[in-house]
């Protein structure tokens, strides 16, 4: 039996997510550089996920980001801790207020991994950094 062919949007929603996924935040450009998708079709798609929250826009440097939400999508995934779920939507208020980037960490085994960042929503932030970066608690301690 044959198989039938590939949905062609599902594959570039999908090449897009993968994108999004490899860079803390990225622009049209950058996205349409990495996977050749046409920049109306990159616009639709973003457009598409992030009234669906799984993209988060940040006008203030016309770059996307990935949402919290996207990790509903991995199998077995279910959600983020609470705490960090219940501080986003105040680190967001007070990035807003303040301008200044801020980060919600959560304990890991042996040291602090940045979970949630406001970084995309700060003008203040380098497009540099990104979430999941561990910080030893043993060097807090030195």
């Amino acid at each position: 039996m044959a198989s039938s062919p590939a949905v062609q949007s599902v594959v570039r929603a999908i090449d897009l997510l993968q994108a999004l996924n490899r860079a803390p935040v990225s622009t049209v450009a950058e996205l349409h550089r990495e996977t050749r998708i046409p920049k109306p079709s990159i616009v639709r798609l973003l457009q598409t996920l992030e009234a669906r929250g799984l993209v988060r826009h940040a006008p203030q440097y016309g770059a996307y980001c990935l949402n919290a939400e996207v990790q509903t999508l991995s199998s077995g995934y279910h959600g983020a801790p609470r705490v960090v779920q219940a501080a986003a939507p105040f680190a967001d208020d007070l990035t807003a207020e303040i301008k200044w980037p801020i980060a919600v960490a959560v304990f890991q085994t042996d040291a602090m991994v940045v979970r949630y960042s406001t970084i995309p929503l700060s003008p203040l932030s380098l497009l540099q950094c990104k979430r999941g970066p561990k910080a030893p608690l043993t060097s807090a301690i030195a």
